[in-house]
């Protein structure tokens, strides 16, 4: 999809339909991870990646969020294509270096 091929940013979508692939993912993504996606974040803004106005708190969290709850689906046994569309969907939030917009 376009708005996944942006370049802008990306989002990791790793999740299984059964097991406990999914609950690492749920694990993986706690406060240190948060930290780090943020740390990134701030770099990325001050390099002009990221929009001047995102909030590298936000975005981090708000992913965070995202990815434990498809981690969540995917234990309740979602498959790849439900994933795959919540991750499209979540991407059109991401900010557009140089836009002012996001990516939807």
């Amino acid at each position: 999809m376009d708005r996944l091929q942006h370049g802008g940013g990306g989002i990791v979508v790793a999740g299984v339909a059964d097991g406990d692939g999914g609950a690492v993912l749920g694990e993986a993504f706690g406060d240190a991870a948060a930290d780090a996606a943020e740390k990134r974040l701030s770099t990325a803004k001050r390099l002009g990646e990221l929009p001047a106005a995102a909030d590298p708190t936000a975005l981090a969290r708000y992913f965070g969020a995202v990815l434990q709850g498809m981690s969540q689906r995917s234990r309740d046994g979602a498959d790849t294509a439900e994933l795959t569309a919540t991750a499209e969907l979540a991407m059109a939030a991401w900010p557009v270096a140089g836009t002012g917009t996001t990516a939807s």
